[in-house]
């Protein structure tokens, strides 16, 4: 159980990177084939091999929805409320990897959501993996992970592997 809850620390360290994005530490760099925008909504749609960088983190998907709001005391500039990645997606940090059918990363409530439907939402490090229908994380201020919830899909269980520590060798 205690390797259990050091994994789930791992998890957390793993997506500890995205509330960034709401803290604009580093300017969020999005491309892709076509940007719908609007003013009106307050929302703006990435379309086609959409690819968004911030940091060491980036996420690729096929179409990402940036919803936002007034930002800042005095209501100057955007503020990203909520990012909704579809089709394809792939979180990358490092040795760290993530991957749904749809990630949900809604900066108000703070919480991340990775959705899996004709396959499971998947994350991994080296050798260690978390799989479900459905991730569910809720972060704290400063990013750390407050709880996590995964839940299997239809046909489908939660699995985790947990690799120990290589142990060194005795001289």
């Amino acid at each position: 159980m205690k390797r259990l809850w050091g994994w789930i620390l791992v998890l957390g360290w793993c997506l500890a990177p995205l509330p960034g994005w709401s803290a604009a530490a580093e300017p969020l760099e999005v491309t892709s084939d076509r940007l719908d925008f609007d003013e009106k909504q307050q929302v703006a749609v990435f379309k086609g091999h959409v690819k968004a960088r911030e940091g060491e983190m980036t996420m690729t998907s096929e179409r990402l929805t940036v919803r936002y709001g007034q930002g800042g005391k005095e209501g100057k500039g955007a503020r990203i409320r909520q990012l909704e990645a579809e089709g394809n997606v792939v979180l990358l940090q490092g040795e760290h990897r993530g991957r749904a059918e749809t990630v949900v990363y809604d900066l108000e409530k703070r919480t991340l959501e990775m959705i899996g439907k004709r396959n499971n939402a998947v994350v991994e490090k080296d050798k260690d993996r978390l799989e479900g229908g459905n991730i569910l994380v809720r972060l704290g201020p400063n990013g750390q992970v407050l709880n996590m919830a995964v839940k299997g899909s239809e046909g489908s269980r939660v699995s985790a592997r947990i690799t120990p520590p290589a142990t060194p060798e005795k001289p």
